[in-house]
Formats: C-alpha cells, sequence, structure tokens
C-alpha cells in the first residue's frame, strides 16, 4: 500500500491508477462454465463467472458438481452484486439438458429472475474465447499441480482473482484490469421469486 511521507497510508482507487479506455460492451453480460478440479484426495467443480464487457472475474469457487451446488454459487454472487443481463454458458449440465428446449432446472431458475440463458454451440469453444483464455491462466497459476485440500485450492483462486481483477493488465482493455471498468448490475435478487402467472383465456 502506498504512504505519505508522514507515513499515513494513501487509498488510491483503480480507476485513479489507470485511464479509462471506452469500452464496445456493456457490463451486465456475464458468461459462465464448470469444470472439474483435480486434487490429491478427490475431484470437485471449479465453477467461473466472468463479466463479458470489463473482462472482471465475478467469482471463481469450488462447488458441488450438481445443478444446486451451482445454483447456491450464484445465489450468493447475485445478493451481493445483483443481477445481469445474461448468462451465456456451454449448452451441457448443469446448464443445459436434452430437454424442452435444452433448458434445464439450473436455466429455467434463470429465466425466473429475468436473466437470459444464451448457449454456446456445442463444440464450439472458440465461441468463448476470452472466457477460455481466462481459464487456461487460472488452470496454470493455480492448479498445476493442485493444492491438497479444498480449503487450500479455495484460497488459491481467491488469490488468483484478486491479482486478475485488481493488477493484472488486460491487452483488450488497454493494459488496465478489469476493477477499472467493472460496473455492479442494478438490478437486486429479489427476496421471494414468483412463478408465472397466466391469465384464463
Amino acid at each position: 500500500m502506498p504512504c505519505r511521507d508522514d507515513g499515513a497510508e494513501l487509498t488510491i482507487s483503480v480507476g485513479q491508477l489507470y485511464p479509462l479506455p471506452r469500452l464496445p460492451m456493456r457490463n451486465g453480460r456475464w458468461t459462465s462454465r464448470a469444470g472439474f478440479v483435480p486434487l490429491t484426495v478427490h475431484a470437485a467443480t471449479r465453477w467461473t463467472l466472468t463479466d463479458a464487457a470489463s473482462r472482471y472475474l465475478v467469482d471463481v469457487r469450488i462447488v458441488d458438481p450438481t445443478w444446486a451446488g451451482v445454483r447456491g454459487a450464484m445465489e450468493r454472487i447475485f445478493d451481493e452484486v445483483g443481477l445481469p443481463d445474461a448468462i451465456r454458458s456451454y449448452n451441457g449440465s448443469p446448464f443445459g439438458s436434452t430437454g424442452a428446449g435444452g433448458l434445464s432446472a439450473l436455466s429455467v431458475w434463470c429465466l425466473k429472475l429475468g436473466i437470459e440463458p444464451p448457449y454456446i454451440p456445442p463444440w464450439s469453444p472458440q465461441d468463448n474465447g476470452r472466457h477460455e483464455r481466462m481459464h487456461r491462466t487460472l488452470k496454470a497459476e493455480t492448479s498445476k499441480p493442485a493444492a491438497a485440500t479444498l480449503a487450500q485450492q479455495q484460497r488459491r483462486f481467491d488469490r488468483f482473482r484478486r491479482h486478475y481483477n485488481e493488477t493484472r493488465p488486460h491487452e483488450a482493455l488497454e493494459q488496465t484490469p478489469p476493477a477499472a471498468h467493472w460496473r455492479p448490475p442494478a438490478r437486486a435478487l429479489p427476496a421471494r421469486l414468483e412463478d408465472p402467472w397466466y391469465e384464463a383465456s
């Protein structure tokens, strides 16, 4: 932390340190992915969520490998920062399914919250390029080799997220960090979610 001549700490925001280039997209359209993290004793699911415009890593979390596990992590984030306009994901479980419209219980819940759940075409990781690049960096810096316990691995993820958002420069952001451009969504998570109601004909 920088200090003044008298030794007192200075508080400097990311926006003060970096000039802000104009972004071609607005905050609010996020990308999500779940992937397995091999650990010494067992395997776990690594769930990540990024904002497409700012490249901000909203969360990287070890969760139970079920739709309920991912939903719990999403609820925590929505409660902390708000609801995005859309969350783009791969069409496999827990985000997609082989049911009607390819929707899963998780994507139906997102729709009820007013969040679009668009899918990336099957076998098309290039359509999710910026998230895939982040994932490669995340794995290289935190999981090779993996930590011995879930708690240790989560601490690695937390340190990576802080560095990635607040310090690491991004070429697409004119060498500024994502935190300089991130703006939380305006919509809040509702206390109660009502089922859709249709007027009888």
